[in-house]
This record gives structure tokens, C-alpha cells and sequence, in this order.
């Protein structure tokens, strides 16, 4: 009922006004005459209608002129990828934790000298990268975007960002962060493009105008400074310690909720934990090395570096110790195991025992072995380099003797513990034939 009163206001509201107006004109000694009055009358009632027609009508949408844009784009990209797209390159675990490292690059970085020892390279020397003799510096402001000839390892788009500027005339561009594969750094680089070859559906339009392509970067570059693995030979020795440090997290599961002193099991126990597995020196003493125990710290967060592991060696993230190491793995003391917090010195270790160049500065040789842990502590404990610490001796795998995990598989047995994913591959290896 309400709808009818509407236009019945608007109508008297003009007769309203008409009236002022004559009144104000003959006041006026007639400055306008009265077809000029009955004019503006009229364009007011007009403006009035129109008012109430664009209340009572829905506002005319846009979409329809931005659905046709995204249409466009939508065509364009289907045709690109579908036509124009090459062979994109898929990054295995341990490649993707190398390529992660390169977004340190322009900000202070640990990285692989000649010798293989970790330090810290200045920001001005490692932020550029060489393409074909091209030298590239890292952009500090983000200009550009483009579309790459196929997708990014890393970040899984078609498109990215300018992240290098080349010093030449052309002010070459480099997109997307620099991605590790097949033991070489890799980048896109801008290319001439005519977008107008791809054949794609009406409407048809691109987002962007700038086109890259996969090239190599320069073995010359810094950049390949930042990862130097062992080779697979080497890294084999390490085999039996990374059995046991997985071993160690599945004994830390098997008697996680178990109250042990009231079980047979309790003296193997601590002497699998309470006895050293090997040395280590840190230039002034020399620490015993205890298996940590499976407590919640993790190396990454506190550890800063890079650990020599093969790529093609991750098989999970547990096993994965490239950047900054896994989760800690030793604890080291001047002579028996202690609580850490009230130690007066100790070092966390992460990772198996290498065959690697020692980095504490002294003339020490060791046994070529070393073990990768943090700084002397207690300490502020922020983020830190990490230091290769040269093991002096071994207790474990010595003689072809190997630490005592028996009373694990007869605790199992005893307690038909059925098998769960955190207690693997020991609970395997106990009921292998």
C-alpha cells in the first residue's frame, strides 16, 4: 500500500514549488515570465521522477565489463600454457630445502667457502648472479611481473615477480627466486615474446605484456657457493648413525607415557642414553657426545647453515638436515651427561657424524670426522652459525659393535605394542627375520 503514496509527495512537492516560485517572480517584478516558470517547474518534477525511477531501479552493474577482462585473461593464460608452455621441472625434498636458501640472498648469509667451511658472506658480494657473463643484482623494489614459459619449481605460478636487474642496455630483468636442481642454480629471464601468436578463444587479452625463460645461472655465480654436498660415497659412512638417531626418536615414542624405573628395562636404557657415543673438540675442551633424547627443540630454529647432505638422500623432512639441520640429535658435555640448564658449558649437535673439514680454528686433525652444533652455551641463544666440530673419538660402531636397542624389541614383545608410524623402522627392524 505504501508504494502509492511515493509518487503523490513527489507530485504535491511540485505544485509546491511552482507556487513558491510565481510568488517570488511577481515579487520580483516579473524577472522571469511564466513559461520560463512552468520550464523549471517542469525539469523538477522531471529530476524528481528520474530520482524516484533510480531509487526503484537496480544500479547498472560493471561485472558484465569485468567478467569480459577476466574472460580475456582466463583465454589467453589456457592458450599459453596449453600451447606455448615447456616441460616444468619437479624439485625433490632435498632440492626444494637448497632452493629455499636462495631468498636469504641480500640479507646476511652462511654460506660454503672454497674449503667447505661454513661463514659469513657480506650482503654486497653475494647479491648478484651472472647469466651468460650478465651481471644481475638483486632488485630492492619490486617493479614488474611476467610470465614465465612454464611453471615455477618453487612457487608453482605462471607468473612472477622482477628479482634481478642486469646491468645492461636492455636493463635485462630476472623473475622468481633463483631454484636449485640437478646441482645447478636456475633463474628466468626476460625474453621477446609476441603475444599476439598465441591463438586463444574471444575475448582474448593477457595480464601482463613482459614474457621470461628458463636459464641457467653461471657456476661463476656466488650462489653456488651456498651448497656443496658430500658426495654419495661419503655420505654412506654416515648410515649407521642415521639409523640410530631415527632409533632415538622411535625409543623416545615406545616410552614416552612409561614410568621406567619400575621396569626391567630401565639400566639399558640409560646406558644407551647415559654413555657417549664419541668426543668432540671446540678448540679449548673436549665434550662427550650423549644421544639428546627426543625432547621438542628443533635444530632449525636456532641453528643457522648449511649441512652437505646429497639432495637425492632426503627421503622425508625428518630426514631432511640441509637447512640448519634436523632436530637436534646430541648433547655434549665436558664429562657426564647433565641438565643442560644447569650445565656450565654444553653444545647441541644435529645430524649424523660426517666425513668433513673441521671449522674450529685450531691445528687439530682429529679423525676427520665431524659433528655439526651450535656455539659454546649457556649462551643468548640466538640464531647462530653453525660449526663443524672435529670428533676425536668414537665409543659407538667401533669393532663392529653396535649401541644395545635390545630391550626396545623385548619391551614391544612383552607388551604386544602393535606397530604405529612413530616407531618405525625400529619396529620393523625388531620383527624382521
Amino acid at each position: 500500500m505504501y508504494k502509492n503514496l511515493k509518487p503523490k509527495f513527489y507530485k504535491a512537492k511540485s505544485i509546491f514549488f511552482i507556487l513558491t516560485i510565481s510568488v517570488l517572480l511577481l515579487l520580483g517584478n516579473n524577472f522571469y515570465d511564466f513559461d520560463i516558470i512552468i520550464s523549471l517547474a517542469d525539469e523538477e518534477s522531471s529530476d524528481i521522477f528520474d530520482k524516484q525511477k533510480t531509487d526503484s531501479t537496480p544500479v547498472k552493474s560493471t561485472t558484465t565489463t569485468n567478467f569480459n577482462q577476466q574472460l580475456a585473461i582466463k583465454n589467453f593464460e589456457s592458450a599459453y600454457i596449453k600451447n606455448h608452455f615447456k616441460e616444468t621441472f619437479n624439485l625433490n625434498l632435498g632440492e626444494k630445502s637448497v632452493s629455499f636458501m636462495s631468498d636469504w640472498i641480500g640479507e646476511s648469509l652462511y654460506y660454503m667457502e672454497d674449503n667447505q667451511v661454513l661463514s659469513e658472506e657480506d650482503v654486497s658480494s653475494i647479491e648478484a648472479i651472472s647469466i651468460d657473463g650478465l651481471i644481475c643484482i638483486k632488485a630492492l623494489q619490486v617493479e614488474t611481473k611476467a610470465y614465465l614459459d612454464r611453471y615455477h619449481p618453487w612457487s608453482k605460478d605462471i607468473k612472477d615477480i622482477a628479482t634481478y636487474k642486469c646491468k645492461d642496455q636492455q636493463q635485462t630483468q630476472l623473475y622468481g627466486s633463483p631454484f636449485f636442481l640437478d646441482n645447478k642454480w636456475w633463474i628466468f629471464k626476460s625474453t621477446d615474446f609476441n603475444y599476439k601468436n598465441v591463438n586463444c578463444e574471444s575475448p582474448c587479452q593477457p595480464e601482463l605484456y613482459n614474457f621470461a625463460t628458463l636459464v641457467q645461472i653461471d657456476e661463476t655465480s656466488l650462489i653456488y657457493n651456498i651448497y656443496k654436498p658430500l658426495s654419495d660415497e661419503k655420505w654412506k659412512l654416515s648410515k649407521p648413525w642415521l639409523q640410530y638417531l631415527e632409533y632415538m626418536w622411535n625409543i623416545y615414542w615406545v616410552f614416552d607415557l612409561i614410568d621406567l624405573s619400575e621396569t626391567e628395562y630401565e639400566d639399558a636404557y640409560l646406558e644407551l642414553f647415559s654413555n657417549p657415543a664419541f668426543t668432540i673438540f671446540n678448540g679449548e675442551d673436549y665434550l662427550n657426545c650423549y644421544l639428546y633424547g627426543g625432547v621438542g627443540m628443533t635444530g632449525p630454529d636456532w641453528l643457522e647453515g648449511f649441512f652437505p647432505q646429497p639432495v637425492e638422500t632426503v627421503e622425508d623432512n625428518f630426514n631432511n638436515f640441509i637447512v640448519g639441520g634436523s632436530d637436534w640429535s646430541w648433547g655434549c658435555f665436558l664429562d657426564k651427561r647433565e641438565d643442560e640448564y644447569n650445565s656450565d658449558l654444553f653444545i647441541n649437535g644435529s645430524g649424523p657424524p660426517i666425513l668433513y673439514q673441521n671449522s674450529v680454528d685450531s691445528e687439530f686433525v682429529g679423525t676427520g670426522w665431524v659433528m655439526y652444533g651450535t656455539y659454546n652455551r649457556p649462551n643468548n641463544l640466538v640464531n647462530e652459525r653453525g660449526v663443524f666440530y672435529p670428533i676425536t673419538t668414537f665409543n659407538w660402531f667401533q669393532d663392529g659393535s653396535s649401541p644395545n636397542v635390545d630391550f626396545v624389541c623385548k619391551y614391544l614383545e612383552d607388551n604386544n605394542v602393535q606397530q604405529q608410524d612413530y616407531f618405525e623402522p625400529l619396529y620393523s627392524d625388531c620383527f624382521s627375520d
